[in-house]
């Protein structure tokens, strides 16, 4: 392969190799992957250098990174090599500006669009991820797990024998209709409903507006938002208010129907789309207690996520400047990298010698060496070692220079606990990470006579909640005392009758979050924790949180 691509250079022709892209074994997936690697690669590097030479002629004297399918970012060089890392970046963007901006660590993250609408939970920290598939090809490239509907602010009503059957997936957007509730009210006099196909091929059921003036205009999610007046005051959705009732009234008319009751059945099939995609997702990744918030995002946001999350009865915060939240996400993302092997019962050395890799990787990009984390998974049936490496890139080391204090750490950490719940208190603190517990308010015992479950919650100096876990537990130990490492190593441990299996467990100092559940065995784990105490000789004392 080496051979190969030394003459494409010298040939002027872009190539991609197969060892570029993985070092997983698995020749089919890995030439599958690189196919689609090459695929995009003319188009992706020629975006990247037209944003590099506008950037040059406007002065802007800053590294250009490049969103990456995990919720990280890259530097623009690496486009040369492997542009695939690159799909589904754009919902990746607001999944990272729901971490890092809306400090979301466990919840359900809600982008509306005019669209289509992206979903995504979010889990100590981390969003859930899942192996890419184009088409019915499934490659080696992780991203993150997005469920998209089509449905979205912009959506459009479908009506059959004399109902709401429908709504989207065409909207308005795409058909090249204006919003009515975006048109003046005069524009709507005398308008009719009509049904049609808005584009070829589809459907002949969509309802739209037949303005007197001979045009037409669309009848929208964000039109029956306006209508019912739920949109907050100077929202990015809201509009004319007389307009948006101007067409509820003429669809009302057309189906024989209130039109409030109209508007309200195209919020609630619209509503039920996405519950669909929630539910999904929160059975696959979690329990359903351990997930109790949604945070909207998106211009079409106010729209429809708080309708959804009172359809699941739970708690709704807006992202702050919704409409730019993936621009925001971008802008704050990480640089984050990936490094696999595939090596049969790897050792310590083997695990430090692809994590060696990683961190590497980042310190090329131009990382802070002291702010870089690496998570390690181990698959011990695939027999592979992965390492993710996380690290400040040039966009954001620059914003997060101002450590937080103590109490607003607290602050934070108190953000998250739903209500009852008592103040937290500080367990652990090394500079660069608090670690506080908090107890439910009310005593005695839970449903089925258990002890009610304390919240553990890990907050980095720079306030980003990095795990909120419910049934907690903290152990606090210091780089000498082996022995306090064992022991609470055991704590993450359950003895049944399929053996001993691991629960989810985190290794917390200076503002890492490091998953041991993802090193596949019990004999791993204290190891592991070893050579991360040996590699970091300037920390003095570590915690482990364990989901009991």
């Amino acid at each position: 392969e080496m051979e190969a691509l030394d003459a494409a250079v010298r040939a002027g022709v872009l190539a991609t190799a197969t060892h570029q892209i993985s070092g997983l074994y698995g020749l089919r997936a890995r030439t599958r992957t690189a196919i689609v690697n090459a695929a995009i690669l003319p188009k992706m590097l020629d975006a990247a250098l037209k944003t590099r030479e506008s950037m040059n002629r406007l002065g802007v004297d800053r590294p250009l990174m490049i969103m990456r399918s995990d919720g990280g970012v890259m530097n623009a060089d690496r486009v040369r090599v492997k542009p695939i890392e690159t799909i589904l970046s754009g919902p990746a963007a607001g999944v990272s500006a729901a971490i890092l901006h809306e400090r979301l660590a466990s919840g359900v993250f809600v982008e509306v669009g005019g669209t289509s609408t992206d979903v995504s939970v979010v889990l100590n920290g981390r969003p859930t991820r899942k192996n890419a598939v184009v088409g019915t090809h499934a490659l080696h490239l992780k991203t993150l797990d997005v469920r998209t509907a089509g449905v979205a602010g912009g959506s459009m009503p479908r009506i059959r024998s004399g109902k709401i059957a429908d709504v989207g997936p065409r909207s308005a957007h795409i058909a090249g209709l204006p919003y009515s509730c975006y048109l003046d009210p005069e524009n709507l006099r005398g308008a009719v409903i009509e049904t049609a196909a808005p584009l070829p091929g589809d459907p002949c059921d969509y309802a739209v507006l037949r303005l007197a003036s001979g045009g037409r205009a669309a009848i929208t999610n964000t039109c029956a938002a306006n209508f019912l007046g739920f949109l907050p005051a100077g929202d990015y959705a809201a509009g004319n208010t007389v307009s948006a009732r101007a067409a509820f009234e003429a669809l009302g008319a057309a189906l024989g129907m209130p039109p409030e009751k109209a508007a309200e059945e195209m919020i609630r099939l619209s509503v039920e789309k996405l519950r669909a995609r929630v539910e999904e997702l929160i059975a696959e990744y979690a329990r359903a207690e351990d997930v109790n918030l949604i945070v909207g995002g998106g211009g079409g946001a106010s729209v429809l996520a708080p309708a959804l999350s009172r359809g699941l009865a739970l708690h709704y915060r807006q992202a702050k400047s919704p409409e730019l939240v993936s621009a925001i996400g971008v802008a704050m993302a990480l640089t984050k990298t990936t490094v696999e092997r595939s090596v049969v019962n790897p050792t310590e050395s083997d695990v430090r010698r692809v994590r060696s890799e990683a961190v590497k990787a980042l310190l090329e990009q131009g990382c802070d060496p002291d702010g870089i984390e690496v998570q390690i998974e181990i698959d011990a049936k695939r027999n592979t070692i992965r390492a993710e490496a996380e690290g400040s890139s040039a966009l954001v080391s620059g914003r997060r220079t101002e450590k937080i204090t103590r109490e607003e750490a607290s602050a934070a950490a108190a953000a998250q606990l739903p209500p009852g719940c008592r103040a937290p208190t500080l367990e652990f603190e090394d500079g660069g990470t608090f670690v506080f517990r908090a107890a439910p308010a009310a005593n005695g015992t839970a449903p089925g006579g258990k002890r009610p479950e304390q919240y553990a919650i890990v907050v980095d100096s720079f306030g980003l909640v990095r795990l909120n876990v419910r049934g907690g537990e903290v152990f606090v130990f210091g780089r000498n005392d082996a022995g306090s490492v064992g022991r609470a190593a055991q704590a993450g441990l359950h003895y049944g009758d399929g053996g001993v299996t691991v629960k989810p467990m985190h290794l917390v100092y200076g503002g890492r979050t490091i998953d041991l559940s993802r090193l596949g065995t019990p004999d791993r784990i204290v190891p592991f924790i070893e050579m991360e105490i040996r590699e970091n000789p300037s920390f003095g004392s570590f915690c482990l949180v364990v989901k009991t």
